[in-house]
């Protein structure tokens, strides 16, 4: 117990310095240097479902990565830019690959560890409807993130082209979840534990329970499937297990495609 507390007593203080730290007269806060761009929040279809134009570049004090981010997704990249104070060691999990299925890029999503003075976390390759700010999320609200953004409309599937590097008996999963609220209306799951070495199409049915209309989305794409973004202490896999995703797409009704 004591060593998360140490290290969540950590993240809040990085929260202090990223979230709230100004100057008492600036009418604003500055934006976060190392959060990217706010981006348009609502999207039908995935927008840059190819990898192609959602990446960043950032600047922290372990040095410039290179973060992904547009109205659907986001990653856990953020976590590498602890300032070096705080002698927390953040890792890279979503990596622009260049080996793509089409295009110039593809996404890369490698599971890693996070490294304290006193604690070592397991940390997902993953990307997902996460807030920008999930870190502040966790703290502010006790352990939970928000993993779910507006959505209005009801596609019929999630499909696109993926490989998979499984180590020591890990499997990936790709999650799609619907809610009316905080009612679920609609899911589809896709897990792979074997090895998938070249480009393999994947298609996610989403399957109906209600047939209320949905007011939010959950997407998870892990290489990791234990994964628990309610608490990132407790995730679960193997390091350097690895997913590749292009091409990514919701199937939607008729009248939107």
């Amino acid at each position: 117990m004591k060593t998360n507390k140490i290290l969540w007593i950590a993240l809040a203080i990085t929260t202090v310095f990223t979230f709230t730290s100004c100057d008492p007269d600036d009418p604003e806060p500055p934006i976060n240097p190392n959060t990217p761009n706010p981006v348009d929040s609502t999207f039908s279809q995935i927008p840059d479902g190819g990898f192609e134009t959602g990446w960043s570049t950032q600047t922290a004090d372990a040095g410039q990565y290179l973060e992904y981010q547009t109205a659907a997704f986001y990653t856990l990249n953020s976590l590498h830019a602890f300032p070096n104070a705080l002698h927390i060691d953040g890792p890279i999990t979503a990596i622009r690959d260049e080996n793509a299925h089409s295009g110039n890029y593809a996404i890369k999503l490698k599971t890693d560890t996070l490294h304290s003075a006193q604690l070592t976390i397991l940390i997902p390759g993953a990307m997902g409807t996460l807030s920008t700010n999930y870190i502040n999320d966790f703290l502010n609200t006790g352990g939970s993130i928000n993993i779910k953004k507006p959505y209005t409309d009801s596609p019929t599937a999630f499909s696109g082209f993926y490989k998979y590097t499984p180590v020591a008996g890990d499997s990936a999963s790709i999650s799609v979840v619907l809610y009316s609220n905080n009612t679920v209306v609609a899911s589809g799951l896709l897990k792979e534990k074997n090895a998938v070495d070249v480009w393999t199409p994947f298609n996610v049915p989403i399957n109906y329970v209600s047939a209320t209309a949905p007011t939010h989305i959950e997407i998870i794409c892990s290489a990791s499937a234990g994964y628990d973004f309610s608490d990132l202490q407790h995730c679960q896999g193997q390091v350097n297990s690895t997913l590749y995703l292009d091409d990514i797409e919701l199937t939607l009704p008729s009248s939107k495609k």
